[in-house]
C-alpha cells in the first residue's frame, strides 16, 4: 500500500473527434482511497495513476485499467483500510504537522468497523461510476482517452 493522501482525483474522457466528455468529479478522494489500499507490486496500469498530477490511458491500457479496478474494489476492507489510516496518521505525526491535521488522522485511524464499511460503502459507489466511464470510453472508439487529473 502506498501512502497516498487522499485527494481527489477527477476522471474525464477525451476525444479526437470534438469535445471532451464531462469530468467525474471526486472531491472525497474516493479513488485516493481505493488506491491506498491497492499492492501496487499485483497491477500493470493502476499504480501509474498519480494522484498530484494527470495520467492518461489509453484504448489499449482502458480494459486492464478496469479489471484492475475491479479487482481492487473488490479487495478494499475494513482491515485494509484501517491499516491505511494508521500509517497515515503515523506519517502525519512524523512530518509534525499542525495539531489540527494530525487529530483528523486520529479521527480516521479510530473509526469504526462500522463507520470504516461505511466509507468502503461509498468508495465502491463512486467507482462504479468510474467504471461506467471507462467502459463508455472503450466502446468509444479509437483515439479516445482517459485523463486522471490530481490534486
Amino acid at each position: 500500500m502506498d501512502d497516498y493522501r487522499v485527494v481527489g482525483i477527477d476522471i474525464k474522457i477525451e476525444s479526437p473527434y470534438g469535445s471532451d466528455g464531462e469530468i467525474l468529479h471526486d472531491p472525497q478522494g474516493h479513488i485516493g482511497t481505493l488506491l491506498a489500499t491497492v499492492d501496487p507490486d499485483r497491477t500493470k496500469v493502476l499504480s501509474f495513476i498519480d494522484p498530484y498530477g494527470h495520467t492518461v490511458f489509453n484504448q489499449l491500457q482502458i480494459p486492464v485499467l478496469i479489471a484492475e479496478i475491479e479487482a481492487a474494489a473488490a479487495e478494499i476492507s475494513t482491515k485494509r483500510l484501517r491499516t491505511h489510516n494508521e500509517a497515515m496518521l503515523e506519517a502525519a505525526r512524523a512530518a509534525k504537522w499542525a495539531s489540527t491535521i494530525v487529530k483528523e488522522y486520529e479521527v480516521g485511524a479510530s473509526a469504526s468497523d462500522d463507520q470504516l464499511r461505511l466509507q468502503i460503502a461509498r468508495v465502491k459507489s463512486h467507482i462504479e461510476k468510474v467504471l461506467g466511464l471507462l467502459r463508455q470510453a472503450a466502446n468509444a472508439g479509437p483515439h479516445h482517452l482517459v485523463r486522471f487529473i490530481g490534486d
